[in-house]
């Protein structure tokens, strides 16, 4: 997540020459506060939390958005999304 928004923000300056590029991929490395990185660690914890749940992929990702403002993945979301998988498996075989 840090490496994908630097890349962002160094991509975001038009760059003049060699040496400004060099000067903006210095800036861009600097430009993650503290804030975001904490916001970054705690998505990432979040992640990490689904994954040894059972979770995986699109699935860990939409249950750590769902459950941002609780700062927890809970057993309800995950049954929903458990009860939705197996109705779509259903759907699918019919």
């Amino acid at each position: 997540m840090y490496w994908g928004y630097t890349k962002y923000l160094y991509r975001e300056v038009p760059k003049r020459s060699l040496e400004h590029a060099q000067e903006e991929v210095a800036k861009a490395w600097e430009g993650c506060g503290s804030d975001r990185m904490r916001r970054f660690i705690n998505r990432a914890l979040r992640l990490m939390n689904a994954y040894r749940q059972g979770l995986s992929g699109q699935a860990a990702l939409w249950v750590v958005k769902k459950q941002k403002s609780q700062r927890r993945e809970s057993a309800e979301a995950m049954v929903a999304l458990e009860s939705a998988v197996v109705a779509r498996k259903v759907v699918n075989e019919v």
